[in-house]
């Protein structure tokens, strides 16, 4: 397929080799400071983010710090191109604007976060607390011959600061913010980390923990509600790690975690008049817009979460290999009570309590022999799970029970060699063998459906890369990239197998769509990185394609022709026979002048569903009639080909201007401007489906902008930073994609964040 901004990399590729070519030579005029190397270990390996022959996105502490970020959804602004929801019970991500969607329980996610290089079980527990971290690496793209699971669709790996031995040290961090449509409504941070060498040169321990206690940014409107506010959080977390240097060679890393979770959780908010908010006495149902950042319900929906894990890295330097030994064990216990609908007095429930567990084993060699590189490894999970469903969806009770597992093992391998001073090729493979199980009792209405089966998945993936190291200063690289993700079991959708005898259609189908299959892709990159104008000029930029076969793909509401059962349905996952994305991202840097930094970081992407013969017609869609053919108003089937795969912004970019200068006596000033704007959705859901009272959403088709400040006061050496933040300055409301609610006039979308002015004060000693 012919790429529409081919001559665009033409054109940047020559720019860049004549840029680099004249900074080699342009030594007169140097500038005192530069912009630092950045190390990262995205091939296991610790090396220079140039040579690094993949897409990656590096934040490090300091550029977590500079955001003024509490939460990973707040570090979306460093890494264009990634969406993140964050609910702690269904958290998804996707990248390159493909993957799961909002609601995602049981499924396995295509882009695989890591922790200190351990892959975690669900990953709302992590994208709930944000502390200690000494880097963040984001690597695009299939990632599956270096770890030790299969990454399709991206590795997110999250490095936390590790225990030293150079003295007791440390820091604390406190911040209070209020949100702007309440005075009432405000959050209270408390975070820190203490360091302490426990025996010379042999044992160290350091250990980290927040507290976070969040009023939230929504204001419940309903007199009858318990509850204030929704949208907070309630946040305890520690972390202790232990460093026991063995001998010369030999190193153990033991890690323990504890988390305490709470999420305050107002599931959509709506533009419009809200039935059943005027009461009975014939008062006008209350009208709300979606910058009123209000919620109707008679109480605050919640999740509520408990996790704890250990883990233990062991390290050999040994004469024939390096040799690395992993373990962990995580459980994750949450529950939910969430309010999904927002009138008053309603009935519907959406409760489900969670009971995951995961055992993972890693043995890993590698090692760098002159012009050779490898890694090599074993790995293998456990990861039980169990359920308890109490579900009302258009008032039809579904209550249950669900067990499950998933257990695989896989052995991977990648090699690396240097066949000239200039060229550098690598190709890797990998074995995965996965079997998922379900177990469910799920009564609905009168009737028990009862499912017992197992699934298996198989599958080699690959991985061929080929490094051109033109200079000192620049590299070139080409990938591609083939990796799978298991298939598994809808969890509600056997609810409909119990009306057999009654609705035979509805069964079947709902047979039909119980179990998924996995999905393969194919991924194709190209690009260049590097340095200029003596180190003041970094710079990455590439082109990728990729193409997903049995695509694992949300399922649209309000199907009609599924009847009062359609919402069992909703957002359960079917595969789409193939979706592609296709796009461009970019980084750079530049110190331009003393004191000044400017950062520009963007992506853009193109995920469209090219074919999907089985997609369930929504709720007044018609099909795509052939000459002659009659619309039939409950039609099951109406195919997608061709259309954007969902409504995500097409171009996203972050652009940063710092400025750090002396003040008084020993105290400096630090200032930066912080802007993230997004392009017009791609695609609108009202218009497309030509639904006859659709209301008017035109002003949500349009670019948004989010821009925050801070400014900060820095004392070095007592170690003392004050500093002065708001973010969303112009209250920007970020809905794209908004859905007719109830056959309304009424649009629904999703609550995010208003104006939210901060304090934040800090102490290292």
């Amino acid at each position: 397929m012919p790429h529409p901004i081919k001559p665009l990399v033409c054109a940047a590729s020559l720019a860049v080799v004549s840029l680099c070519s004249h900074a080699q030579t342009d030594t007169e005029n140097p500038v005192p400071t530069v912009l630092e190397e950045v190390m990262v270990t995205a091939q296991k390996r610790e090396q220079i983010l140039q040579d690094v022959p993949i897409s990656i996105s590096v934040a490090t502490a300091q550029d977590i710090a500079d955001i003024n970020a509490f939460t990973f959804a707040d570090l979306e602004q460093l890494t264009p191109g990634v969406s993140l929801f964050g609910g702690l019970q269904s958290a998804s991500i996707r990248l390159r604007g493909v993957g799961p969607g909002y609601f995602a329980v049981n499924s396995p996610q295509s882009v695989v976060v890591f922790v200190d290089q351990f892959a975690q079980a669900q990953i709302g527990t992590v994208f709930s607390t944000l502390v200690d971290i000494e880097r963040l690496e984001l690597l695009r793209g299939p990632q599956g011959t270096l770890y030790g699971i299969n990454a399709p669709g991206g590795a997110y790996n999250i490095i936390t600061r590790s225990p030293d031995f150079e003295g007791v040290g440390g820091y604390v961090e406190g911040s209070y913010s209020q949100y702007d449509k309440s005075s009432e409504l405000a959050a209270q941070d408390m975070r820190g980390a203490v360091n302490v060498p426990l025996v010379d040169d042999k044992l160290a321990l350091r250990v980290a923990g927040v507290y976070r206690d969040d009023d939230g940014f929504i204001k419940n409107v309903n007199p009858a509600s318990p509850d204030d506010s929704n949208g907070g959080s309630d946040t305890k977390a520690v972390r202790g790690k232990l460093r026991w240097l063995i001998n010369d060679t030999m190193q153990l890393d033991t890690t323990a975690n504890y988390q305490d979770l709470t999420q305050y959780i107002s599931s959509f908010a709506y533009q419009g008049e809200l039935p059943g908010t005027g009461g009975t006495t014939g008062t006008p149902a209350i009208y709300t817009q979606f910058k009123d950042r209000e919620d109707f319900g008679d109480y605050a929906g919640r999740v509520d979460g408990d996790v704890k894990d250990i883990s233990a890295h062991w390290s050999w330097e040994a004469p024939f290999s390096n040799v690395d030994f992993l373990a962990m064990h995580q459980q994750f216990k949450n529950s939910s009570n969430e309010n999904r609908k927002p009138f008053p007095n309603s009935n519907e429930v959406f409760a489900i309590d969670l009971d995951y567990k995961i055992t993972t084993y890693e043995l890993r060699f590698s090692d760098q022999v002159g012009d050779i590189g490898y890694v090599t490894g074993l790995y293998y999970f456990d990861r039980p799970s169990d359920g308890v469903f109490n579900v009302v969806l258009s008032d039809i009770e579904v209550l249950g029970d669900s067990t499950g597992e998933d257990t695989g093992h896989a052995a991977y391998g990648n090699v690396s060699y240097r066949f000239t001073e200039k060229w550098e090729l690598g190709a890797g493979a990998r074995y995965d063998s996965i079997e998922t199980e379900l177990n469910n009792d799920i009564r609905f209405v009168d009737f028990v459906a009862l499912v017992d089966d197992k699934l298996d998945f198989n599958h080699v993936s690959w991985s061929l890369k080929l490094s051109h190291y033109y200079s000192d200063n620049l590299t070139f690289y080409g990938a591609v990239d083939n990796a799978f993700k298991q298939g598994g079991f809808n969890p509600l959708g056997p609810a409909v197998f119990a009306l057999e005898g009654f609705f035979p259609e509805i069964a079947a189908f709902g047979r039909e769509v119980a179990i998924y299959d996995d999905e393969t892709t194919i991924s194709y990159e190209i690009g260049f990185k590097g340095a200029a104008l003596d180190n003041h000029l970094r710079y990455a930029f590439d082109v990728f394609y990729q193409e997903f076969q049995d695509h694992q793909i949300g399922m649209p509401g309000g199907v009609t022709a599924l009847g009062q059962v359609a919402d069992l349905f909703n957002n359960q996952l079917v595969n789409a026979d193939k979706v592609y994305t296709q796009g461009v991202e970019f980084d750079v840097t530049y110190l331009f002048a003393d004191h000044w930094e400017a950062a520009l970081r963007g992506a853009y992407s193109d995920p469209t569903i090219d074919d999907w013969n089985t997609r369930l017609c929504e709720g007044g869609e018609e099909p795509s009639l052939q000459p002659g053919q009659t619309a039939i108003p409950d039609q099951l089937y109406c195919p997608k080909n061709g259309a954007a795969l969902n409504g995500l912004p097409r171009w996203e970019t972050n652009f940063q201007l710092a400025y750090e200068h002396a003040l008084v006596a020993d105290w400096d000033v630090a200032a930066r401007v912080n802007w993230t704007w997004q392009s017009k959705p791609a695609r609108q859901i009202l218009a497309e489906s030509q639904k006859p009272n659709a209301p008017d959403v035109s002003e949500f088709n349009e670019p948004k902008s989010l821009v925050d400040f801070s400014v900060s006061f820095i004392e070095q050496g007592m170690g003392v930073e004050v500093k002065l933040w708001v973010k969303n300055i112009a209250d920007e409301d970020l809905n794209i994609d908004p859905k007719q609610f109830l056959n309304t006039q009424t649009l629904e979308g999703l609550q995010y964040p208003g104006r939210e002015y901060g304090l934040t004060a800090s102490y290292t000693f």
